[in-house]
């Protein structure tokens, strides 16, 4: 269990979950895809176990492949979703779970910017 990733899980899925219920109806599948990521990120972060790990990770390559495809046409926002990755990356090389936070704060920006522009 990370306790400031847990945090960091449930102060940006609010954010993120306030913006799917508003624009949901604007595409439904990715709405319920995004709320599923925070759901697994959650558990991911709050217990320890392999299972919810992997299926986190699963998860953020599936949506990593979803949001690639989203934001073809914008290189800004391919910019942002892969320097989300590189963070990602260093946070698990570094063992330093702040980087991991500027992960999460940099997918909800893509994540955002595709659910209002759809």
């Amino acid at each position: 269990m990370n306790i400031l990733l847990l945090y960091s899980s449930l102060f940006f899925g609010c954010i993120q979950s306030i913006i799917i219920f508003n624009y949901i109806h604007i595409n439904y599948n990715y709405g319920i895809f995004i709320l599923f990521g925070i759901f697994t990120s959650i558990i991911n972060h709050g217990f320890t176990h392999i299972l919810f790990k992997y299926l986190d990770r699963l998860t953020m390559y599936i949506g990593y492949i979803i949001n690639t495809i989203m934001s073809l046409e914008n290189i800004i926002l391919l910019t942002i979703l892969n320097l989300s990755v590189i963070f990602y990356m260093l946070s698990k090389k570094f063992n330093y779970s702040v980087i991991h936070i500027f992960s999460h704060l940099l997918i909800i920006i893509v994540n955002s910017y595709i659910i209002l522009s759809l």
